[in-house]
């Protein structure tokens, strides 16, 4: 099959979807590169891409899967176009089952993978185990699967990540900051609160919070205080230093007239970390 003949089989099956030109023009490439892989054929059940997606729709309006929806997955994740609708069901009820016992629902995991849509194809083992390995290596400290299947719900990439990155990812922090008192424990009910900080870079965490430390060294600031404000206000581990040093030092300089100085703010703000 020549080049002109697979643009124009793609195009074709993806206008059949509802796609506009610049749409298709984004999701081609891919779809191409794997049709001349598998060799796909002009009269090859491949190029039913609105009929596989209808299907799988069909599957799950139960559970409140649209059209639009599902086409916005796909156009992130082009494949979505072209598997089959069956192994995408299997899928995602075969994960649901897994996690039965921990009351997962087919409506919550489809919402979780129009956030992250590889999961629609994902390996029902895999995703599994990615969320059970995880918990049995923080089984003493409490981790439960229904609290890390929580975390993963608000943050899907968590189904997908190695739990062995993300083990390292805790246990090097917690590490980092031995001297101040962080434990294992502190850290990992932060990020059940805040679930980006389980895939975070230990490196990325730790310039966070020494570097904010360092911009009020004057202001006698110390790790183990902004540590304590950070654990109950999560988002300060991720933040970026210069934006809360920004937000301090202007609110300072607005109530200059009325002699508010930066210590005494810093003092209020560890009292109350959100401000």
């Amino acid at each position: 099959m020549n080049n002109k003949t697979l643009d124009q089989l793609i195009t074709s099956a993806l206008e059949e979807c509802g796609l506009s030109p610049k749409e298709i023009a984004e999701v081609s490439p891919k779809i191409k590169e794997y049709a001349e892989f598998i060799d796909a054929k002009e009269d090859s059940t491949f190029w039913n891409f609105k009929q596989k997606i209808e299907t799988l729709v069909k599957k799950f309006q139960e559970h409140g899967l649209t059209l639009e929806q599902y086409l916005q997955a796909a156009l992130k994740q082009p494949p979505l176009f072209y598997q089959s609708p069956n192994t995408i069901y299997n899928n995602i009820t075969q994960t649901v089952q897994k996690f039965q016992k921990q009351e997962l629902t087919t409506k919550q995991y489809l919402q979780a993978a129009l956030k992250q849509p590889p999961l629609f194809y994902q390996s029902p083992n895999t995703i599994y185990n990615n969320i059970t390995q995880l918990t049995k290596k923080f089984q003493q400290q409490g981790l439960t699967t229904e609290q890390y299947l929580q975390a993963a719900l608000k943050r899907p990439q968590l189904f997908s990540q190695s739990p062995e990155t993300i083990y390292n990812n805790i246990t090097q922090i917690t590490k980092k900051f031995q001297k101040q008192g962080l434990t294992t424990e502190q850290y990992l009910q932060a990020a059940l609160k805040q679930p980006q900080l389980f895939s975070q870079s230990p490196e990325t965490i730790y310039n966070n919070i020494t570097q904010l430390v360092k911009k009020f060294q004057e202001q006698k600031l110390t790790l183990e205080q902004y540590l304590k404000a950070a654990l109950k206000q999560p988002q300060l581990f991720y933040q970026s230093p210069n934006t809360i040093h920004n937000n301090i030092t202007q609110t300072v300089q607005k109530f200059q007239k009325q002699e508010l100085t930066t210590k005494q703010y810093l003092q209020a703000a560890l009292k109350q970390p959100p401000l």
